[in-house]
């Protein structure tokens, strides 16, 4: 993805983000999911700006005509998923282009979306952990090690480029001040005590 200000070309700097898709995502067409994921990266790396030219590049020409002409006539589902991006772009004064890269020369978006690491979406049962809270009385203001598919918390800090996080690696924060829950990773269990 690049993004444009005033004529000036800025990338995500080498940034990556990917992840798996949920149990009902996953039943969505292929250009569905491919739509979403366009969305999901304007969302993580366009968070915050605002008045600046976004352009995507995809290798899908369905994801590229959909962005390019705010919606689709041969598909209600990817009408609405484009209009919702349009709708969130314009609440940012975020001008929204895509151009298609062929399929041979995404080799880096195509390792990110091959490449699921189900080891870093572990979660507690979220009514168990409600419950554990209640008796213990404290009451979590943001999840630290966290993604949109595990997050417990409306606030929560991920490990990599994510729509809904509000901040962008928890160990580059500091934790003294913070009412958190931490479920970490036993690989980062020294890190966290």
């Amino acid at each position: 993805m690049r993004v444009y200000k005033h004529g000036e070309l800025v990338t995500c700097g080498g940034e990556k983000t990917g992840g798996a898709w949920t149990a009902i995502e996953k039943k969505r067409h292929i250009n569905e999911l491919e739509l979403l994921a366009a969305f999901l990266a304007i969302q993580s790396f366009s968070k915050g700006k605002r008045d600046i030219h976004v352009r995507i590049f995809v290798d899908n020409t369905t994801t590229m005509t959909c962005v390019n002409k705010m919606g689709s006539s041969r598909s209600s589902s990817l009408d609405f998923l484009a209009r919702d991006i349009w709708s969130w772009c314009n609440k940012r004064d975020l001008w929204l282009s895509a151009a298609r890269i062929a399929g041979k020369d995404n080799v880096m978006a195509d390792r990110e979306s091959r490449t699921v690491n189900n080891d870093t979406e572990w979660m507690l049962n979220t009514n168990l952990l409600c419950s554990a809270l209640k008796i213990l009385q404290f009451n979590p203001e943001i999840d630290l090690l966290a993604s949109r598919l595990n997050h417990q918390f409306e606030s929560y800090v991920s490990y990599r480029a994510d729509p809904g996080s509000v901040f962008l690696d928890a160990f580059a924060m500091s934790w003294s001040r913070l009412k958190s829950y931490t479920f970490s990773l036993f690989s980062f269990l020294s890190k966290v005590v």
